[in-house]
């Protein structure tokens, strides 16, 4: 017979011990989560600024390459 499934006290020490592991685990990766989360945000921000600015820089740089005697 398999030990492993005797209910014995040490046995549920055992799985109490992993269970915990197990939800301590699950926090820390939902915490993980949220933070690569704002991480994303954040540079989807500064994406969105960049790309603003980038256009800004074009539009005002037309009309004098236009008048530009190179």
């Amino acid at each position: 017979m398999d030990t492993k499934n005797l209910p014995t006290k040490n046995n549920l020490i055992k799985i109490k011990h992993s269970i915990k592991q197990s939800k301590e685990g699950q926090i820390l990766l939902e915490q993980k989560k949220m933070i690569l989360q704002k991480e994303l945000e954040k540079y989807s921000q500064q994406r969105q600024q960049l790309k603003q600015t980038r256009y800004t820089t074009a539009r005002r740089s037309i009309p004098c390459l236009k008048n530009c005697q190179c």
